[in-house]
């Protein structure tokens, strides 16, 4: 096996053990929470209740199952196209 075919297989297998493992995820979820929280704050300020400025911010703010499967959406076409450009450069 050459040097760049051993390479792009290096790179391949780390970025697939990144897809699968998805241990970012946890902090994407943070920060969306950290979002909703700091907005549904500005919405108590404006005087709405507890519950109802958490109701107001995840309204305003939008759909966050969307944005999760956005986000792996666009993480998997990198990683296909990163792998391809590997695989060209290899051979």
């Amino acid at each position: 096996m050459s040097k760049g075919v051993a390479r792009a297989w290096r790179s391949l297998t780390g970025r697939v053990r990144g897809m699968l493992g998805r241990t970012d995820d946890r902090e994407f979820d943070a920060e969306l929470e950290e979002h909703l929280h700091l907005l549904a704050e500005r919405f108590e300020r404006q005087g709405l209740a507890p519950d109802e400025a958490l109701i107001a911010a995840r309204r305003q703010f939008g759909n966050t199952t969307r944005l999760r499967e956005d986000r792996w959406e666009l993480q998997t076409i990198a990683v296909i196209e990163s792998l391809w450009i590997d695989l060209r450069h290899a051979g």
